[in-house]
């Protein structure tokens, strides 16, 4: 690509990205949300507006309804009864010492080791008591800590605290003696853990997929309605119904700002491969190449003149069917420098209400366009015909 040709480009490129990002008419009303509004605002048609802070509110709830998502920790129950088996081996170590080693200080060493699972006293007891008693509490903890790990216990929830609770009732009913209790209640709050853990990345886009789909919440504005008082302070509601009514301009922020270039800049390259590729001709012909772009420029330049000149506010599928009528008219004119013949007919009807026009456009009953070209290919005419028929 030559300097020419990418000077084309890079210009073509920066107008169509202004030309979709500015307004063309300035706010009529300069008011932001907070402010306090001087005059009373009243319709001048009826049209249909977003509510962003309803549309907020219902993709909020529907977020909340979205179930937590969690992973299956496989090896939880493993890992619990583990841990009975070590603080029980632990405690057997300590009766194998020289028994002619005082109880107080075998009681300290396993202290060092178990003293934050176990109290002094219930280390004692446990190095005092006959070897049947301790084998009766180790099975008895391994037995009640497994029927329990065996349940669905999720992080981040109170799962693991009712378990506790249903764990410390089921030892009181395996054993009577308080010492006992005291020992299978510490060696199971040590060993109880959850065994589903909250996914949140997998929470998060269960829930943006919800909040995706929820449609935005719209309300209807009445023509003479009275849109905000004097002396009321500017709401969001005021903002979405003013800007419906072409009152107050869209913000472009920087993200659809650089989107847009992105757009425009795809596009040109696509279309300049393709000339390149399929017509040489007109790839070397920088007068052609000229054209193209004004055409392309234009054609975007009328479709938001159109909007803005007649003060009309479209909704998403009447915008794109008017942009339909301008990328069949921009195709009719392109056509020309491309094939040998053009042949075009078109016709649009447009139902406007009898009384007044209080919509920007109420329908379209039928828009059909042909467009009829004949293409040189191997000697052999190619023929493409389009049409759009009843786009309303």
């Amino acid at each position: 690509m030559n300097v020419g040709r990418l000077a084309l480009a890079t210009g073509t490129v920066a107008v169509l990205s202004f030309l979709m990002s500015i307004h063309f008419l300035p706010d009529r009303i300069s008011l932001r949300v907070g402010d306090r509004i001087p005059a009373e605002i009243r319709a001048t048609r009826s049209v249909a507006y977003s509510d962003t802070e309803a549309t907020e509110r219902t993709r909020q709830d529907a977020a909340a309804r979205v179930p937590m998502s969690y992973d299956m920790d496989r090896s939880a129950l493993a890992q619990a009864s583990r841990t009975v088996t070590e603080v029980f081996a632990q405690v057997r170590l300590a009766r194998q010492r020289s028994e002619r080693l005082p109880l107080k200080e075998r009681a300290d060493r396993l202290t060092d080791t178990l003293g934050s699972i176990l109290t002094a006293e219930q280390i004692r007891y446990l190095l005092s008591s006959p070897d049947m008693t301790v084998n009766r509490l180790e099975e008895a903890s391994r037995r009640l800590t497994e029927d329990i790990m065996a349940k669905e216990i999720r992080s981040n929830t109170d799962d693991l605290a009712h378990m506790k609770a249903e764990y410390e009732t089921n030892v009181r009913r395996a054993v009577s003696a308080a010492n006992d209790i005291a020992v299978l209640r510490a060696v199971g709050e040590q060993a109880l853990h959850p065994n589903q853990i909250y996914n949140s990345k997998r929470t998060q886009l269960s829930r943006e997929r919800v909040v995706a789909a929820v449609e935005p919440v719209r309300g209807q504005v009445r023509e003479g309605e009275v849109v905000a008082r004097a002396g009321e302070v500017f709401t969001q509601l005021h903002l979405d119904k003013c800007s419906a009514l072409g009152l107050i301009s869209p913000r472009i922020d920087l993200k659809t700002g650089l989107s847009l270039i992105a757009l425009a800049t795809s596009m040109v390259l696509l279309v300049g491969l393709f000339v390149r590729r399929n017509h040489p001709e007109i790839y070397d012909s920088p007068k052609l190449l000229y054209l193209l772009a004004a055409t392309v420029v234009f054609s975007v330049f009328g479709l938001k003149l159109f909007g803005a000149m007649l003060g009309l506010s479209f909704s998403g599928t009447q915008f794109g069917y008017i942009g339909a009528l301008m990328v069949v008219a921009a195709g009719m004119i392109i056509t020309v420098p491309f094939v040998t013949f053009t042949s075009c007919s078109s016709c649009i009807v447009m139902r406007m209400p009898t009384d007044k026009f209080n919509s920007a456009i109420a329908s379209f009953n039928a828009v059909n366009s042909r467009v009829l070209v004949v293409f040189s290919c191997q000697s052999k005419p190619f023929y493409l015909a389009t049409n759009i028929t009843d786009l309303w």
